[in-house]
């Protein structure tokens, strides 16, 4: 069984795939087993406005997870550039 710390790293590896090359990083805010949230990282991105929207990357990354993690029904990305 996976735990809910096992879930916010897995969770955000996958994000962190998604977005490493834009120069973006998450860091894990809270986890359960069903729910997500991550902080998105941009301070040190080559390239800000091209890591995905957090709308767009939170679609992503859910359905990349489901598949190792069936019983999570949440992500939630918390991006800097919405606060704007």
């Amino acid at each position: 069984m996976i735990n809910d710390s096992d879930t916010g790293n897995t969770v955000a590896e996958v994000t962190r795939e998604l977005i490493a090359l834009d120069g973006g990083d998450v860091s894990v805010v809270s986890s359960t087993g069903s729910e997500v949230t991550l902080q998105l990282i941009l301070k040190d991105a080559d390239c800000e406005e091209c890591v995905m929207p957090a709308a767009f990357l939170t679609q992503v990354v859910l359905k990349a997870v489901k598949k190792k993690i069936p019983q999570l029904e949440t992500v939630h990305i918390i991006d800097p550039r919405e606060d704007l």
